[in-house]
C-alpha cells in the first residue's frame, strides 16, 4: 500500500477510526481501488459509514460502491459488514443484535 500521511496516522495509533462518508473520501477510494480494497481491508475494524444528512433522492454514490465492492468481493464479506455498520454499532453502543 502506498503510504500517506493518513495510513502513517492509522498505523501509528490503534485507536484512530476514520469514517467514510464524505464525498472526498469515495473519491479517494475509488481514484485509485487497488489502494481503496488495501486501505479498507487492513482498517476494517476500525472504518465506518455514517452520514449527518440523508434524504430522499439524495445521490451518495459511495453507497453504490459499496454494494459492488461485496458483489464483485473487491473486499471481504467480513471487512463490508464491519465498515458498513458493525462498527458504528460497536462504537456507539447502538446495540443493534449481529
Amino acid at each position: 500500500m502506498t503510504s500517506g500521511r493518513l495510513v502513517e496516522l492509522m498505523r501509528e495509533y490503534p485507536n484512530l477510526c476514520g469514517d467514510l462518508s464524505a464525498g472526498s473520501v469515495y473519491n479517494a477510494i475509488a481514484r485509485d481501488p487497488g489502494f481503496g480494497y488495501r486501505f479498507m481491508e487492513e482498517f476494517q475494524d476500525r472504518l465506518c459509514f455514517g452520514t449527518d444528512l440523508a434524504y430522499q433522492g439524495q445521490e451518495m454514490p459511495i453507497v453504490a460502491y459499496f454494494r459492488k465492492l461485496k458483489e464483485e468481493h473487491l473486499i471481504c464479506a467480513e471487512a463490508y459488514e464491519k465498515i458498513t455498520w458493525q462498527n458504528a454499532n460497536r462504537l456507539l453502543g447502538l446495540g443493534i443484535p449481529e
